[in-house]
């Protein structure tokens, strides 16, 4: 980072990770700042840097997935109830 701006990534690491079929769990943390000493990078941030292909709005699409998850649960629930037929 250099100035709360993220200046370098490297996401060979993500890439690996996901062509051998993990889910990578990110989260921010205290990383070095060039200008400033520290500063923290976000989870929302890293999502950020790591997807600039398209200029997609990620919170979006990640409360519509995480509805959909939680929909799909709650149905599978209610068809394995007392009640199911």
């Amino acid at each position: 980072m250099s100035d709360g701006e993220v200046v370098a990534s490297d996401m060979t690491i993500l890439e690996d990770l996901l062509q051998r079929g993990f889910t990578p769990v990110l989260h921010g943390d205290c990383v070095r700042d060039r200008a400033r000493g520290f500063g923290i990078l976000s989870g929302d941030g890293i999502v950020e840097v790591s997807c600039p292909v398209h200029p997609v709005d990620y919170r979006q699409q990640t409360m519509e997935y995480c509805y959909s998850i939680a929909t799909k649960s709650r149905v599978q629930l209610d068809n394995q109830g007392p009640n199911a037929q």
